[in-house]
């Protein structure tokens, strides 16, 4: 299971705990606006009270904090601008200490460079995935915590010292200090690829490059599988028969038609479009007739053994090889990889010629032999 995989599983189980623990009104600027709603329920109070009741709660390690907040409220009553600065200044103060810490459970905290450390080892694909999702960073520092409260329990149990677990710990030690050491002496200097080497790795993928003859479909499905009885057959090739009269008539509009007739729900509610497909993401049946359709053009009804088929075009995108520019960054990435994989076997290479190996053979094939049980 990659990381992406692993937190949406997290945040399913974590959705109701979410929702549970909203956030109080965020900036005073809302406090104010709402102390209006508070007034016509409560016509007694005061605007400055009205507001007071939405600010957000002091921090509970400042003690003095409900006292010295009186006395600021009676000095500055009547002065609601000059309070709101008062206030916002002694909680951006109180807070200012923990502005790092991102998360906590009990004494146990996740801050902000762990949560960047965490993002930096993702894959390019993960990080990408997270950046599209922001409720998938909320399950990284959920699963971060979790993480520190399991590690301070095994740790309080001195679990770490077991033997076999100190073996494991030993052996992810050694792992890491070797990857590292051969990422470090492998990778490619920054100025690699030069603009030459992009320009001949880019010549020689052409190509692999082509992007292939692309059609924008919708559809109008109308459900009838071969094997089904023959009154469902009849009513299918009845409703088939309504769809293309509708069809016909003058300025139709094929999406409405999609919405309320088309029997597969998933593209029906976007006005039958499928999206973009490729000639060979097409079935065969269906990619005969697209060879001479046109833009906004309809097809007869597909017959497949599903049903019927009704397809428009949307649009076309002929086949086409994107420029060298479209492609730098994925280029890049690619030969930066090959780079540094060529570069870490010669440098294992190197390294053995320099540190000859020896292995008995005789006494290796032992290690597959099961110990022999003792009398």
């Amino acid at each position: 299971m990659n990381a992406v995989s692993f937190l949406k599983s997290v945040h399913v189980r974590h959705g109701k705990a979410r929702k549970r623990n909203r956030l109080q009104l965020a900036t005073f600027g809302e406090a104010v606006q709402s102390s209006a709603c508070i007034q016509l329920a409560h016509p007694s109070m005061s605007k400055l009270e009205a507001c007071s009741t939405l600010m957000p709660q002091p921090p509970p390690a400042t003690a003095s904090f409900p006292l010295l907040y009186s006395v600021i409220f009676r000095v500055f009553r009547g002065h609601l601008s000059l309070f709101v600065i008062i206030f916002g200044l002694m909680l951006a103060s109180a807070f200012a200490a923990e502005s790092d810490v991102v998360a906590r459970v009990g004494d146990t905290e996740v801050k902000m460079e762990e949560i960047r450390a965490a993002l930096a080892i993702l894959s390019p694909s993960d990080a990408e995935t997270i950046a599209r999702d922001p409720a998938l960073l909320n399950q990284l520092v959920r699963t971060l915590l979790t993480q520190r409260i399991l590690l301070k329990e095994a740790l309080s149990k001195q679990w770490d010292q077991k033997p076999d677990v100190a073996a494991q710990l030993a052996r992810v030690r050694e792992a890491t200090i070797t990857e590292s050491y051969l990422q470090s002496v492998s990778t490619p200097p920054g100025s690699f690829p030069s603009d030459a080497d992009l320009q001949k790795a880019y010549d020689a993928n052409k190509a692999a490059l082509l992007v292939p003859k692309q059609f924008r479909l919708a559809q109008i499905f109308i459900a009838s599988p071969r094997d089904v009885d023959k009154a469902a057959a009849d009513k299918a090739t009845e409703k088939l028969e309504s769809v293309r009269k509708s069809l016909r008539k003058p300025d139709t509009d094929f999406a409405v038609i999609a919405r309320t007739d088309s029997d597969e729900k998933d593209s029906s509610s976007r006005g039958g479009e499928i999206g973009w497909m490729t000639e060979a993401q097409i079935q065969p049946e269906i990619r005969a007739q697209l060879g001479t359709l046109i833009k906004n053009a309809v097809t007869e009804p597909i017959r497949l053994a599903d049903g019927w088929h009704i397809i428009k075009c949307l649009d076309i995108k002929e086949a086409y090889t994107p420029s060298l520019e479209d492609v730098r960054s994925q280029l890049t990435q690619r030969l930066r990889a090959e780079q540094t994989k060529v570069s870490s076997q010669a440098y294992l290479a190197k390294l053995l010629q320099q540190n000859p190996v020896a292995i008995n053979e005789l006494v290796l094939s032992k290690a597959l032999e099961k110990p022999s049980a003792k009398p």
